[in-house]
Formats: C-alpha cells, structure tokens, sequence
C-alpha cells in the first residue's frame, strides 16, 4: 500500500487533471451551445459533463490530502481553485433554494 501513499509520478498526475479537465470544459461548453438546438440534447450531454465533473471533484478531494503531487504548492494552487468553484455553485444553489448564507453564526438564522 505505501506504493500508492505517495506520488512517483508528477507527469501521471498532471496528465490525469488535464485529461479530465479539459474534456470537462468541452462538454460544459458544448451543453451550453446545445440550448439552441434542444433540451434534449442538454440533458444527453449531461451525462458525460457529470462524469468529468465528478472526477474533477476526486482529484480536487486528492490534491487536499497529499497523495495527488509532490509539492504541496502544486496541490493547493489548483486544489483551492476547483475547491472555491465547488463552494460558490454550493451557495449559489442554496441561495436559489431560499436559504441564507449566515458565515457560521448560528445567531443570524
């Protein structure tokens, strides 16, 4: 198991966030292009944009634990920009739902 503790390889990694990020950014731009043609064809392409987007979510949960890269500069930099875009969806979403964004104080509610 400590073989799979640590990462060998920085190239794998990186090549693993690009072959999932860039596809992710396709299909993203793809789904919203598709709203011309139908509603149908947004809900087909969101499958795989779901897909991509999960696993941008594992390797976000990686690069916050350490086993992703090496350098812990390499981890938080895209670590905190996928980490920040996953929390301000969240707020926008529960905004939507009616709910209000209090920062913790359990006082404001």
């Amino acid at each position: 198991m400590s073989e799979y503790a640590r990462p060998d390889r920085e190239r794998r990694s990186v090549t693993q966030l690009l072959a999932t990020a860039i596809p992710f950014a396709v299909f993203w731009y793809l789904r919203y292009r598709s709203l011309e043609v139908g509603c149908w064809l947004t809900l087909i392409l969101a499958v795989p944009t779901t897909g991509f987007m999960t696993r941008l979510f594992m390797i976000q949960h990686d690069l916050g634990h350490g086993p992703f890269l090496h350098s812990r500069c390499a981890r938080d930099v895209p670590g905190l920009r996928h980490s920040a875009r996953d929390l301000q969806a969240s707020r926008a979403f529960y905004e939507k739902l009616g709910f209000r964004v209090t920062g913790g104080d359990l006082a404001q509610n």
